[in-house]
């Protein structure tokens, strides 16, 4: 995720979602509190793992912003100019999460 500012309610920033109600990968973008979805697999393209681990690899390069799940899952890209500088963030939503290996680097 690039993460341009950080609020209590508010955040703007390039979002790496594994939807697991639906299924799913999406990439979201959130800016000023207004969330836009750039783009999703469909229903059912993530395949649950007996042992719950998940490995996601998220880049941001220039306007390239892509997503996807390791090894073999759903790939999403798309170009968007609305964030051009920032920092990294990890966060999860209504879930234990346990990060094992973060690799973070500049191009």
């Amino acid at each position: 995720m690039r993460v341009r500012s950080i609020g209590e309610d508010n955040f703007d920033a390039y979002v790496c979602v594994l939807n697991l109600r639906w299924w799913r990968l999406q990439l979201l973008l959130v800016n000023d509190g207004e969330y836009t979805l750039l783009a999703q697999s469909e229903d059912g393209s993530v395949l649950p793992d007996p042992d719950d681990e998940y490995h996601l690899r998220m880049r941001v390069v220039g306007s390239a912003v892509s997503c996807s799940l390791l090894p073999d899952g759903p790939v999403l890209s798309r170009e968007d100019e609305t964030f051009s500088t920032g920092t990294v963030g990890f966060f999860t939503h209504r879930v234990s999460t346990c990060f094992d290996y973060l690799l973070v680097y500049a191009p």
